[in-house]
Parts: structure tokens; sequence; C-alpha cells
């Protein structure tokens, strides 16, 4: 036990690489020495997955196998399943991540803050799947369009359509992962695509204000266009992903996915007349929490007896504000 109280000790320095060799070395150890003793050896793994995921992006991989390494031994240990969750949620695997989640909610329904954690990977979800139908029906109209011109017998068409196969087959082929890893090409679209801020600056959800800072001047200069290897549309997501992050109002508004709808309505609802149809006041954060945690809401077996007073209310008070609009143009 002194021997983890040092390796702590290390790891609240910032000195994470040598945490890690030092948990390597007691994990060497326990196999040997503590082989029943499964907690203890659990243990060594979570808090080494700990540390490879302060590393950064560069090492949640080895943290992810470091968790599915320590659930082998202790399936249901608390701990290492919500470090699990963040770990995918930063790989962007937000559903693999609330997934893990859920799998906490049944062990430990009182774990900290657990409702805002499922939040988080909830909106991150509902961005991704908002992105991919988006993406896929963008797709389906380009490929609709290059359908359309193999029926035209225009030699002009004809060239056009060989420049534009010729162009995706170069594209391709840059795109193409080495040896040593993907190449700069895919990696850029990968982040230009990517819909979690915390993903594209390669960060961890609780980082500070000064590590967002390093993150961002790092990838900018990256991916700057004017580099080789850089991206404008790379460039301009990791922007935006800092823009929203740096500010504590919006990163708040982020976390709490005030930008994706409700299954009941919300801030982006498409319902006709949402505004006035209280039942569909609903944002993302009621809607989880209703989910996961009932007790918190009153229950209304024959549904909430003042929604039609506060309907009537509300029309009374955008009614008058109708009328004090027309005041004020007529003066």
């Amino acid at each position: 036990m002194t021997k983890i109280f040092f390796i702590s000790n290390r790891y609240e320095r910032g000195r994470f690489e040598d945490a890690v060799a030092e948990y390597t070395i007691a994990i060497t150890c326990s196999e040997t020495a503590f082989r029943e003793d499964k907690k203890y050896r659990a243990t060594l793994l979570s808090n080494r997955a700990a540390c490879h995921r302060r590393r950064g992006a560069v090492g949640l991989d080895e943290a992810l196998l470091d968790c599915n390494a320590a659930l082998c031994l202790l399936p249901k240990m608390a701990r290492c399943l919500f470090r699990r969750s963040a770990i995918l949620l930063e790989m962007g695997r937000p559903q693999d991540a609330v997934d893990a989640l859920e799998d906490l909610y049944r062990v430990d329904r009182s774990w900290p803050k657990l409702s805002e954690h499922l939040l988080r990977a909830h909106a991150s979800l509902r961005r991704k799947n908002m992105a991919t139908k988006k993406e896929s029906s963008t797709q389906g109209d380009s490929d609709d369009s290059d359908s359309g011109d193999y029926y035209d017998d225009d030699s002009d068409d004809e060239d056009r359509r060989k420049r534009r196969q010729e162009k995706k087959r170069m594209k391709k082929e840059a795109s193409k992962p080495t040896a040593s890893g993907p190449s700069s090409t895919e990696e850029a679209d990968r982040i230009a695509k990517e819909q979690d801020h915390y993903v594209v600056l390669g960060v961890n959800a609780d980082a500070t204000e000064k590590q967002l800072k390093t993150a961002y001047r790092m990838m900018s200069l990256k991916y700057h266009p004017d580099r080789k290897g850089g991206s404008t549309a790379a460039f301009q997501r990791i922007s935006v992903a800092y823009k929203i992050l740096s500010d504590v109002s919006t990163r708040r508004d982020y976390d709490e996915g005030n930008d994706v709808k409700s299954r009941r309505g919300g801030k982006d609802s498409d319902s006709d007349g949402y505004e006035s149809d209280e039942e569909n006041k609903q944002t993302l954060r009621e809607e989880i929490e209703r989910k996961y945690y009932p007790e918190r809401y009153e229950f209304w077996p024959f549904g909430d007896p003042f929604i039609q007073k506060r309907k009537r209310a509300s029309k009374i008070a955008r009614k008058k504000e109708q009328e004090n609009s027309y005041k004020k143009r007529a003066w």
C-alpha cells in the first residue's frame, strides 16, 4: 500500500509517465505475489488506466485495455466502470460510453454526479447521430447526381465525370493509412467531422483553462492551412471547439446538451407551436433525469392538472406583448 501511495504522489504532481512505469512494475509483481488478491490487482490496473488517460489522446487505447483487464477481475468495480466510460467518451465512442455508464448505474446509482455524466454522454451521442444522418443524406444526394450524369452522352460531361473519378481516386490513395498509423489527411478529415469538442482538442472533460489553451495552440499549429499536412476544415473545427469550451457559460450549455433537442421538444424542436405547449417544453437534462432518476420529479397519474392553466396564462401574456408592440409602433 505504501508503494501505491508513492505512485499516487507522482500522479498528483503530473508525472504521468513515471507513474505508468511504476504501476507497470507493481502490476508485474502482483501477478505472482498477490495472484489471489483480485481487488488489489484490479486497483493497480484501474489506477494505471487513470495515468494513461491523463497522458492525453495517445494513452487512451492503453487506458481502455487496462480498464477491460481490471473489469475481468472485478466486473462490478464502480470506479473502473466510471473511468472506462470517460475514456470511451474521449475516444469519440459515445454509444459505448452510455452503455458503460448504464453498467455503473446498475452497480451504484448513487455514484457522484452520475446524472451529469449520463447527460453529457447522451448529448454527445445525439450530436453524433444527427451528424451521421445529415452526412448520409448529403451523400445520397451526391450519389443521385453522379448517377444522373452517367446516362448523359455528351462528351464534355464524360470528361468531367472522368476528372471527378480521378480526383476521388487520388484523394482515396492520399488518405490510406501507412505502417506508422493513419495519414495526416485521414486524421484531419476525422477531426473536421468530429462532433465532440473535447475529442477535437484531445483533452479530458474536466480540462482546465490552461490545458484547453495549450491543446488549442498545439492543434491549431499542427493543422494550420499554411503548414504541410494542414487542413482548413480541421483548423476551423479546432477554432470552434476552443471558442465554445473556453467560455464558461457556453461550455456549461454544451455539457448540458442545450444545443441538442429532447425527444419531446426542447430548444431545437420541430414540433408545431411547441413554445405554447407545456408538454413539449422538456430539455435533454429533464429527459435523462426522468429516465434514470424519476423520483426527482412529481408523479401525476392522470397528467399535470395545471398544464391548461399555464397554457392560458402563457397565451394571455403573449397577447399582451403583441398589443404593447402594436402600441409602440403606432406611437
